[in-house]
């Protein structure tokens, strides 16, 4: 290697600093182009191929057992004096145990090997290839505190790697590993979600046919209560009892109506609405499932001439089932659950305000982020108060969250009202009255 006079030495340097950052700079932009690991693996090997002063560059990646490591995507300055039938063979062939060889040995202790001269060294093993190499660095990959696999780079020509070289290189190698590991989080969280939607689905049709099932000798139960009403032989217990059935047996019907309305696909379709009608729906379906088996009470103080909502009124019942139940969790057992309208400026506000354990302003700022949840191990998946805003946001509304812990939480949801110039009749045209409290459980 030529001796280089200090000035070209010091724009040497130089130039590798400035090609150093370029390198950090493309790499922490790979996020912004694809989570796909192979394709995230690909870009990498480029940049380090274009940008630093390496002709050769690959990435290996412990298999699931971490026993071998397998070539995940690969690069060179030579790669066009590769037929594709010489590079297949080298992409499947290149599969390397933990502990053998250099890039298994980078693996098995952590730390990067240089090889000066890679022709004389006994542990490096050439594979078939027309890319003379002289110097090889191999550098680990970390995920955190693990190691997932490894860089290799070589040249030619280059025997010695400067300390700020191997600085920059440690970097590189470690955002390589932070880029690979967000992509797998990414996929893990994917997958979960895409189960747990298959999982509601399932649920959902399952509902629907238990539903449909119940149905049936539930008709028969209100007919026989009505005929022991009407009974010339009954007696007043008698008529008193089947009146109590008929009561109850019509409660469930309305359950199960409720529920098969909720589990029917529809399309969602944005129209005036009326916002009471899906608050009354909403509790018709929760209430008897949730509150009344706690010691809950709920108030409903609903505004007399509340315009209609420009919604899908069953999306709008999603959201409300959604806050309802997360209140009833929120109050453990046993609280007090008021939910309140008002119009004000073309827009209105229904809020949920309970007197539940609340939320600290750490809570707050996560509350609506995909998968965080403040039950912990009690079943919940994370996403309902995501989808929630999202919907509400896809009506140019909003749904917020007041709260502070001890003190319970009011989440308002926003929606838009329909115009007073359209012809849509108000919940005070239609007769609708302002209810009194729910009843609590018995």
């Amino acid at each position: 290697m030529k001796r280089l006079d200090p000035l070209t030495r010091l724009e040497s340097l130089y130039q590798q600093t400035l090609d150093g950052l370029d390198a950090v700079r493309r790499v922490g932009e790979i996020l912004g182009e694809t989570f796909d690991e192979k394709q995230i693996c690909e870009r990498a090997v480029g940049i380090f191929v274009d940008s630093l002063p390496f002709e050769n560059c690959s990435i290996l990646l412990l298999d699931s057992a971490r026993k071998r490591l397998r070539l995940r995507a690969a690069s060179g300055k030579g790669d066009d004096r590769l037929s594709d039938d010489v590079r297949g063979a080298l992409n499947k062939t290149l599969e390397i145990p933990v502990g053998e060889g250099i890039a298994g040995q980078v693996v098995a202790t952590g730390e990067p090997i240089l090889i000066t001269n890679a022709g004389r060294n006994p542990q490096f093993k050439p594979l078939p290839s027309p890319i003379p190499i002289r110097s090889l660095l191999c550098l680990p990959i970390h995920s955190k505190d693990d190691i997932i696999g490894v860089i290799n780079l070589s040249h030619p020509e280059i025997e010695e790697i400067s300390i700020d070289q191997e600085k920059t290189l440690e970097v590189l190698s470690r955002m390589v590993g932070q880029c690979i590991t967000i992509s797998r989080l990414s996929s893990d969280l994917i997958s979960e979600r895409l189960r747990r939607s298959e999982r509601l689905i399932t649920l959902g049709q399952l509902s629907a046919s238990v539903a449909h099932e119940v149905n049936n000798p539930l008709t028969n139960i209100l007919l026989r209560a009505q005929r022991l009403q009407t009974s010339e032989g009954s007696s007043d217990r008698d008529r008193e009892m089947a009146a109590e059935i008929q009561e109850e047996s019509e409660r469930i019907a309305t359950i199960l109506r409720n529920i098969l309305d909720f589990s029917r696909a529809r399309n969602p379709e944005t129209r005036p609405s009326d916002v009471h009608e899906s608050i009354h729906r909403t509790l018709a379906l929760t209430v008897p499932l949730h509150a009344e088996k706690a010691k809950i009470k709920i108030e409903r103080d609903l505004c007399e001439d509340l315009p209609h909502g420009l919604v899908d009124p069953h999306e709008l019942e999603q959201v409300f089932t959604n806050l309802v139940i997360n209140a009833i969790h929120a109050m453990d057992g046993k609280g007090h659950l008021c939910i309140s309208t008002s119009a004000r400026s073309g827009q209105i506000d229904i809020r949920f305000r309970d007197n539940g354990c609340g939320m600290d302003e750490e809570q707050m700022e996560q509350i609506f982020e995909p998968f965080y949840t403040t039950r912990g191990e009690s079943g919940g998946t994370g996403l309902g108060l995501a989808v929630c805003r999202q919907i509400v946001r896809s009506y140019e509304g909003e749904l917020t969250v007041e709260s502070e812990p001890g003190k319970g939480a009011t989440f308002c949801v926003t929606i838009p009202a329909v115009p007073e110039t359209e012809p849509v009749p108000t919940a005070a045209s239609r007769g609708s009255r302002r209810p009194g409290p729910t009843r609590p459980a018995r």
